[in-house]
């Protein structure tokens, strides 16, 4: 792993990579990287050829109240995490071959004037200011970002957009744990935080290995199988209001497939979810033990959404839709399952509308045989 310090230096280094016919991966960061961080750098490994790690504590994105010199710093740290990664470069500037003329900047006026850009006026015009350098100088084919920042993520997007940099953005969901807290964002699939947790022997998430969807999601639903649920697990949710302020709630209101953000229209950014270390080869047994009991018992051959309708208080769904001989009703291209009738599969080119009757003669049938209301587990958009 090569850490270059000029622009020069970084240019001639992937000229000669690009004369090679390379793509070149770009994940830009202010240095002192944690496993968020590593987790850019992974998938950035996993999709191109050459990948540039940029660790440059930018100071045009510090305000006057607000400590520079104080961010925290360990080059050889993360020096040493890029190296275990297998990153190719480490680009390490100083502030003054990176800046000459304080008046030569880029801003995306409309983007930064909310959330985040409200309290830090002039932060955004300084993340896209370097951001737009580093692309002029890597030149990448794509370039890393996680999700957390959703803002300083749309913002990118736009510039990018705006300024024809031909770039493609990628907006990755991170996951990371701090002393048995882990914190994921939401678009973090529940299967990838399921096998996090399960890697560093953190027990709780088990159950959730093969729920289809992400953890936004399974917060806002109060998601669960197999006797465990998110409500089990989560302690505090970051979210943004009707206000389009950003909030952290630690009431969430949770009950069967429910929670607050249902009633107050929250959209959901990262949750963090307190875990108990555990036996790691007895974690990932549990695993397989409900992923077989899953293979079993589910049509996991066929898209579905999972568990199509909330259990009735007293009542199984999948008995009371057998019973009222629904079990392979199909409409269009939506099916209750023959091989559990609780799923609602896509045999082939359902559509919204398909499934939103299918499952509409369902609870209507079921009402008219044995007096008990379905109600629907899946959302659909617009609801």
């Amino acid at each position: 792993m090569k850490v270059t310090k000029t622009v020069k230096e970084t240019r001639d280094l992937i000229k000669n990579w690009k004369r090679e016919g390379k793509t070149i991966g770009l994940v830009p960061t202010m240095g002192f990287l944690h496993e968020g961080h590593a987790s850019l750098i992974k998938r950035c490994r996993e999709e191109n050829d050459i990948v540039v790690v940029s660790d440059f504590v930018n100071p045009t994105q510090f305000g006057p109240t607000e400590d520079l010199e104080a961010y925290p710093r360990d080059f050889k740290r993360d020096s040493e995490l890029c190296e275990s990664l297998g990153a190719d470069v480490i680009f390490h500037p100083e502030p003054k071959d990176m800046y000459h003329d304080p008046h030569a900047f880029v801003s995306i006026d409309t983007l930064s004037d909310t959330l985040c850009g409200k309290t830090r006026p002039i932060h955004f015009k300084g993340v896209c200011t370097v951001v737009s350098k580093l692309f002029n100088i890597v030149t990448p084919d794509r370039a890393y970002f996680g999700q957390k920042d959703a803002q300083q993520l749309a913002i990118i997007r736009k510039m990018v957009q705006d300024l024809n940099f031909d770039i493609q953005i990628v907006g990755c969901p991170i996951i990371r744990e701090e002393d048995g807290l882990i914190y994921a964002q939401a678009g973090a699939t529940l299967s990838s935080l399921a096998a996090f947790a399960a890697e560093r022997g953190l027990e709780g998430l088990q159950f959730a290995s093969g729920i289809p969807g992400t953890v936004g999601g399974a917060v806002l639903m109060n998601a669960g199988a197999y006797g465990g649920q998110m409500s089990d697990v989560v302690v505090r949710t970051k979210y943004i209001d009707k206000s389009s302020e950003i909030q952290t709630a630690e009431e969430h209101g949770f009950s069967y497939r429910s929670s607050v953000f249902q009633k107050n229209g929250g959209i959901i950014l990262e949750t963090a979810m307190k875990l108990q270390h555990g036996n790691r080869d007895e974690i990932y047994e549990k695993m397989r033990s409900l992923a077989e009991a899953r293979r079993e018992k589910q049509p996991l051959n066929f898209p579905s959404a999972g568990s199509a309708f909330k259990r009735p208080e007293g009542f199984f769904a999948a008995k009371l839709i057998d019973d009222a001989g629904l079990r392979g009703f199909t409409v269009g291209g939506a099916k209750i399952s023959e091989k559990h009738t609780g799923f609602v599969i896509n045999r082939g080119g359902a559509t919204q509308k398909d499934v939103s009757e299918l499952m509409q003669k369902v609870s209507d049938t079921v009402y008219e045989k044995f007096g008990v209301r379905l109600e629907r587990e899946i959302k659909f958009l617009g609801d």
